[in-house]
């Protein structure tokens, strides 16, 4: 699988990139130690003897010569070209071959057929560490490992903590596959941290400090869609012959769209498109794939691959939001790519509602009894979704208020009040569907009935009326 490639090709990374040189004293140089050979733009160093304890019953002879040729068959041009005779880094006498132990920077890779008729991968890399072993039949192992620790300084503005480890051996203790990865970006690696004493492959023989110059722009924030997918669309996926899973041939993969300003990306366009329809969210969900068609209100899952470009990593405190939503869950999170897992939940299968009470009805504001209506709408899913429209705007709830049976809506006179006489449209809305309907103002009255002051004030002017009048005839007498 994709990511136990990533894993070995992380652990090759840092043998390499910290001790792959060594064999000779820091003040040794490069160019003239006789364990180092510096030919165009590769190097091919040797940093260890080793001993391989083998069966009693194990012809040396062969077993030394299926070494040779299989070591020719990948390496010997590299090495000849180099100015190596290959030849000497074998003796079938002592029982010594020479291994290729690790390598970096893979270009096209070639393949290989092997002494013993299997087939193998090889990948030209320009440096290239070797070892000498020979093969022992009693089990004796008189090789000091090698325990020095070794501090990787990262360069803080990489966003990266520094990665420590111990060699032993020529090799690294620890497991740094997800710390390796940032040592790609690396311009180079000093012994200072002013970057001005180049570590060129010495070899180590006390606790050392290496500092990498590392270049990148940290990605610190994420944003990207996935479409939900269809109903009624169907996935499905081939086997192989041994009966597991294609996933190169699962059929309507989602992908996510990506700003466009964005330096990251997801691969889409070729047989390793990294898009992929599980089964669920779990630890182990990315190796279960979804097969079957979309139906409505249903949850499904996306297992979802994200890759920086060139010169950019991700922060290893990133904030990703999918669909404008924290993402689900983060299965792998490496410095140049993001393993993540999506919820996505289809829609509910559209309803058709109605206006049970109410429908067209004439409402006249100078009416004591308030403006209601009834739909034929769950109360509890006008609770959860419902929303009120008149006049395809959004009316706020603070303008009405809504009871169960099924779906009541009254609303309140000042809100009315504000409506101008004449037809308008209701729509009462919930989130797989809606019931529509008109209503219309009756043109308001402009006098007003009479109220308990205007009475009095009545009952007052008829008052002055009668005494105005009686002093009048008064005087008249």
């Amino acid at each position: 699988m994709k990511k136990t490639r990533k894993k070995v090709v992380s652990l090759m990374l840092v043998i390499i990139l910290i001790f792959s040189v060594l064999t000779f004293r820091e003040t040794a140089n490069a160019t003239t130690n006789s364990n180092v050979v510096v030919k165009e733009d590769y190097i091919i160093v040797k940093f260890a003897d080793m001993i391989e304890n083998i069966p009693e019953d194990t012809n040396i002879e062969e077993y030394i010569n299926a070494k040779k040729a299989d070591f020719k068959t990948i390496y010997g041009t590299i090495f000849e070209n180099a100015g190596f005779d290959t030849d000497s880094l074998f003796d079938t006498e002592k029982g010594i071959y020479t291994i290729v132990l690790t390598k970096y920077a893979p270009e096209e890779p070639e393949e290989i057929v092997l002494s013993n008729g299997l087939t193998t991968v090889s990948e030209l890399r320009p440096i290239y560490a070797y070892e000498t072993v020979t093969v022992s039949k009693t089990e004796e192992n008189d090789i000091d490992p090698i325990t020095n620790k070794i501090k990787i300084d990262t360069n803080a503005k990489s966003d990266v903590d520094d990665i420590e480890l111990y060699l032993g051996l020529g090799r690294c203790f620890d497991n740094l596959y997800d710390e390796a990865w940032i040592l790609n970006y690396a311009k180079g690696f000093y012994l200072d941290p002013d970057y001005t004493i180049e570590y060129s492959g010495q070899q180590i023989f006390e606790d050392t400090t290496i500092y990498a110059d590392i270049d990148v722009t940290v990605i610190k924030e994420v944003n990207i869609t996935v479409p939900i997918p269809k109903v009624g669309k169907s996935v499905e996926i081939e086997d192989y012959p041994d009966g597991k899973w294609n996933w190169e041939k699962q059929t309507n993969r989602t992908f996510p769209i990506i700003p466009e300003e964005a330096n990251y990306y997801c691969v889409n366009e070729y047989k390793y498109a990294d898009s992929y329809w599980i089964t669920g969210l779990d630890d182990e969900g990315y190796d279960t794939p979804f097969v079957g068609t979309f139906e409505y209100d249903t949850d499904y899952y996306a297992n979802i691959f994200l890759y920086t470009n060139k010169g950019y990593i991700f922060s290893k405190d990133v904030v990703i939001t999918v669909n404008g939503k924290p993402v689900d869950k983060i299965f792998d999170h490496y410095y140049d790519e993001l393993d993540l897992g999506i919820v996505l939940t289809t829609p509910e299968e559209p309803a058709e509602y109605t206006i049970l009470d109410g429908s067209e009805q004439d409402y006249n504001n100078n009416s004591e009894e308030l403006l209601t209506f009834r739909a034929d709408i769950e109360y509890a899913k006008f609770i959860e979704s419902g929303a009120v429209y008149v006049d395809d705007e959004s009316v706020d709830s603070s303008n009405y208020t809504s009871e169960e049976g099924s779906t009541i809506i009254t609303f309140n006179k000042e809100y009315t009040d504000s409506l101008e006489a004449g037809e308008h449209s209701l729509k009462i809305a919930v989130s797989n569907g809606s019931a529509q309907t008109t209503f219309n103002i009756v043109e308001k009255t402009t006098s007003n009935p009479p109220t308990g002051d205007n009475i009095l004030l009545f009952v007052g002017l008829f008052i002055v009326t009668i005494i105005g009048g009686y002093i009048t005839i008064e005087k008249i007498k």
